[in-house]
């Protein structure tokens, strides 16, 4: 194979070279867009009202009464009841052999 350069100059020197074998190239298609529809917005019912609930005698001396309330468990409001349980200790109280002593300051 001969090239004849007679005519082209420096900048119209570039040479391609092309090779076809008989062999398609492979096309790529991209998959459709999924378009999923915005979902349902679901707003709960409001709380309904507390439930009065009649306070018994403490069992223990020094016992507080907590007070029942709503929850929203399951798709629905549900009510605990009220119960009575110890008084609610000090923070330094429940974890002072947690820290070093010059954490606390009484």
């Amino acid at each position: 194979m001969t090239i004849a350069v007679t005519g082209f100059t420096s900048a119209q020197a570039g040479v391609g070279v092309s090779v076809n074998i008989g062999v398609p190239a492979p096309v790529v298609v991209a998959p459709a867009p999924v378009v999923a529809p915005a979902p349902a917005v679901v707003v709960p019912p409001p709380m309904p009202a507390p439930i009065v609930e009649v306070v018994p005698a403490a069992p223990v001396a020094g016992y507080v009464w907590v007070g029942g309330s709503w929850g929203w468990i399951n798709g629905r409001w549900v009510w605990t009841k009220g119960h009575w349980g110890p008084p609610a200790r000090r923070a330094w109280d429940w974890n002072r052999y947690s820290y070093p002593r010059y954490y606390y300051r009484r």
